[in-house]
């Protein structure tokens, strides 16, 4: 720690270690950890980022994890790879959280990935299917069009054909495509149209310097990050440079998809709450449930969501399934939803029964 062991105003190694876990943890930058919680060493802040990035290179080095590291990784490889978190999760039928109201935002994403409750509707589908009723017969009912996309990709991935009713599918959404075009200029940086899709969402940037830009990454060689070399009058250069601003924080570290994509999305917002007048709709939290957050403290729309639930429930022909999950966060209200819906609760066990 050099002058600042001495220092007596600068923040003890325990403090620290708690600066640097509680950023992890609650995927924060270590400098809105100071500020949020620890005010007073605010002066102290490029020396205790400059320390945090320090230790990450010294845990680089000598291939060292700590306890965060732990949590980090595995949530990636539970991310990004789908093999192994389908073997585990083929493994344990039920997973016990002890605690699970302490449980920080990584700990929570890993149990619900081991949860697997899109694959567990993708099993349900194929188990169905197996037994003679055909595909066109199943459906699969969500409070809201935008509920569905995990199932949408779990069913994609397995090959499963199915057809959207109401909305758009989630990659065909027009804000969905301009996320992607920024991860597909990571992935093939000579993937032109994805670039044009990213260029033509900056004000004042038409095709023809779309063209331009394009073309000068091309010559730099040098992947997306050609385009740092791009040059454009003042007018147009103040889109260009929030641009560069997120290619420079994606290129500056190691990023998992899930945390390039994160970036892409907070860089895009802004964009999205220009382009569309929906932008409320586009950018919620993709966590709703039955009933809807919005509707639990107004009885009128209690009573529609009622209505909803009921209209849907009748549609089954033969087998009608509802799901709910064991334990999961609602970011959107601050709730731990871990319960079937109250609109089922006096139904008796004869007539629906528990799984």
């Amino acid at each position: 720690m050099g002058p600042f062991s001495k220092n007596r105003s600068f923040p003890r190694k325990q403090t620290l270690a708690n600066i640097f876990s509680r950023a992890v943890n609650k995927v924060l930058f270590v400098e809105d950890v100071v500020l949020s919680d620890y005010p007073h060493f605010a002066p102290h802040i490029e020396a205790i980022v400059a320390l945090s990035n320090a230790y990450r290179k010294q845990k680089a080095e000598n291939i060292f994890f700590d306890y965060d590291d732990l949590l980090i990784y595995l949530e990636m490889l539970l991310k990004n790879h789908s093999d192994v978190r389908d073997n585990i999760c083929s493994v344990y039928h039920y997973i016990m959280v002890d605690e699970y109201q302490d449980t920080n935002k990584i700990q929570a994403e890993i149990i619900y990935l081991l949860a697997g409750i899109k694959q567990i509707l993708v099993q349900k589908i194929k188990e169905i299917h197996r037994n003679g009723i055909p595909l066109n017969q199943i459906a699969v009912l969500f409070r809201a069009s935008f509920h569905s996309f995990d199932l949408e990709i779990e069913l994609s991935r397995d090959g499963i054909p199915f057809i959207k009713v109401g909305g758009f599918k989630f990659t065909e959404s027009a804000h969905i495509k301009d996320v992607l075009a920024h991860l597909r200029v990571l992935s093939n940086p000579l993937d032109r149209i994805s670039w044009y899709r990213i260029l033509l969402l900056l004000d004042n940037i038409g095709p023809k310097t779309a063209m331009d830009i394009y073309e000068t990454i091309l010559a730099e060689k040098a992947g997306y990050t050609g385009i740092f070399a791009v040059q454009l009058k003042s007018r147009r250069s103040k889109g260009m440079v929030r641009l560069k601003d997120l290619f420079s924080t994606i290129d500056s570290k190691p990023m998992s998809v899930s945390q390039m994509g994160e970036a892409i999305v907070n860089y895009y917002v802004p964009i999205l709450k220009e382009k569309y007048d929906d932008h409320p709709k586009r950018t919620r939290d993709l966590e709703g449930r039955f009933p809807s957050i919005h509707a639990l403290h107004r009885k009128k729309e209690l009573e529609e969501e009622l209505r909803l639930m009921y209209v849907a429930s009748t549609r089954a022909k033969k087998n009608l399934f509802f799901t709910y999950p064991v334990q999961v966060y609602d970011r959107s209200s601050g709730m731990i939803l871990n319960r079937p819906s109250r609109f089922i609760d006096d139904i008796p066990d004869d007539i629906l029964a528990k799984y």
